[in-house]
């Protein structure tokens, strides 16, 4: 199963594999000084999010389009 938690794949689709969006966002303190990795507002937490994910019983191959210093993968890959 492919989990794009990036734009990647954004509104596409990948002949013969399963999909599903990792909705996540970056929420910064109010003093801006520092942030968490947690679930897109309006969406279900991360936990509930992978679990869904889980329920396809499928390996799973996270993919991100971000080149950053790897904050989103450090709070997910625990989850899986």
């Amino acid at each position: 199963m492919c989990v794009p938690f990036g734009k990647i794949l954004h509104k596409m689709v990948v002949p013969n594999t399963v999909t599903k969006s990792l909705h996540t966002e970056k929420i910064f303190a109010s003093d801006m000084r520092s942030f968490e990795i947690d679930a897109f507002p309006n969406y279900m937490s991360l936990k509930n999010q992978v679990k869904v994910i889980h329920s396809f019983d499928m390996p799973v191959i996270l993919i991100d389009d971000y080149l950053h210093k790897g904050y989103r993968i450090k709070t997910i890959e625990p989850l899986f």
